[in-house]
């Protein structure tokens, strides 16, 4: 519906994400918040890899809400209801519930995918060629494990392993 019509905003990302940014949406955040609109952001990731290109998400558009003063909620990853109806779909095909210490978690976000398997007692692999490539230096070159080490020591969560996606020998090893 027409914002004027609206009793809440869902956000499931942007319109045109080839062509905007979260900053494009600043006059609808404004207009959402004379309304006191509270905004369901259905995914918390604030970028993704698209090719060499980080792209805004969905958790873009909310966090600047939030930074406005919206009310916010997320759901998805790092929250646990994604995680137990994961869990509930698998004892569904499997019969039997799978103990936490099973489940490996994958994703390339520390703080969505790895921050929810942390939270969830679940094991991670960190893509590191997804969303922090460049914050590990690996958009400029091959893998270094210093600089692997230097970004752990600014995350609140760390994976129990880490990958490249790169078929380089350098960079294909799997980290611990």
């Amino acid at each position: 519906v027409d914002l004027e019509q609206a009793h809440v905003i869902v956000c499931t990302g942007l319109h045109d994400d080839d062509h905007e940014t979260a900053e494009d949406y600043r006059d609808f955040i404004k207009e959402a918040l004379k309304r006191k609109l509270p905004m369901l952001c259905a995914n918390p990731d604030i970028v993704v890899e698209r090719g060499n290109r980080l792209i805004d998400c969905a958790g873009a558009i909310a966090k600047l809400y939030e930074e406005e003063g919206g009310t916010t909620i997320y759901a998805g990853k790092p929250y646990s209801p994604i995680y137990d109806a994961a869990l509930h779909l698998a004892s569904s095909l499997t019969g039997k519930a799978p103990h936490p210490s099973r489940v490996l978690a994958i994703g390339d976000a520390i703080r969505t995918d790895i921050a929810g398997a942390v939270k969830s007692g679940f094991g991670s692999i960190f893509v590191l060629n997804g969303i922090h490539m460049h914050e590990l230096g690996l958009s400029e070159g091959p893998f270094e494990k210093g600089l692997y080490e230097k970004f752990l020591n600014t995350v609140s969560y760390r994976p129990t392993y880490s990958i490249a996606h790169r078929s380089e020998e350098h960079t294909s090893e799997l980290q611990s």
